[in-house]
């Protein structure tokens, strides 16, 4: 089981949801976002959410986007959240984001048919970079996940998401830098083109 700090009260309606989001102060991840579990895992029932989310590849970090500001950038995708955990008890946050335009939805088919055996089995999960899809590596029965949840998912992702990693406003430096990142190119026609 784990402790968390003191924590502080974010309405969940902004994610569409109608309970309390809690976060730590400062911006201190006292639960990680992991993109592929390195160890056998298995997720805690009752635990995932809906949400948008986005993964910045030059921070190699995750931020969770509050559902108004989604439309901010097209590079906020929707993603399943899942509260898991690993056999020493150590938990984390699993997302399983929905393809971007252009974007191979193998991916989250293949998580997502994971994480179903997830609910009773411990299951090893391979990254395929070749066929672009995650592989079950192994699976075991889980006869008892070494785990008490004495919070919500709410509370959950409120630790996962601390500070500057949860994007709740219009002018997060997260979206200020997507904005600066992918603004369209203003086009400029040619003078001659333009006077012939």
């Amino acid at each position: 089981m784990n402790s968390y700090s003191t924590i502080r009260p974010i309405p969940l309606t902004e994610l569409g949801h109608v309970t309390d989001l809690s976060v730590p102060d400062p911006n201190q991840r006292l639960l990680w976002v992991v993109n592929t579990p390195k160890q056998p895992f298995t997720r805690i029932p009752g635990h995932s959410m809906d949400a948008y989310v986005y993964f910045d590849p030059d921070e190699n970090q995750w931020y969770l986007i509050k559902t108004a500001l989604a439309g901010a950038s097209p590079k906020f995708a929707q993603a399943k959240l899942f509260h898991c955990v690993y056999p020493d008890g150590s938990d984390f946050i699993l997302p399983i984001t929905q393809p971007l335009p252009g974007q191979s939805p193998h991916w989250c088919q293949s998580m997502t048919d994971i994480i179903r055996q997830a609910k009773t089995h411990w299951v090893n999960v391979r990254k395929n970079t070749l066929e672009k899809c995650y592989d079950l590596a192994h699976k075991k029965l889980c006869q008892h996940v070494p785990y008490t949840a004495d919070y919500t998912m709410e509370e959950s992702l409120g630790v996962a998401f601390p500070g500057k990693y949860y994007v709740d406003r219009a002018d997060h430096p997260l979206i200020k830098k997507l904005q600066r990142k992918y603004a369209p190119i203003e086009v400029i026609e040619d003078d001659e083109a333009f006077f012939e």
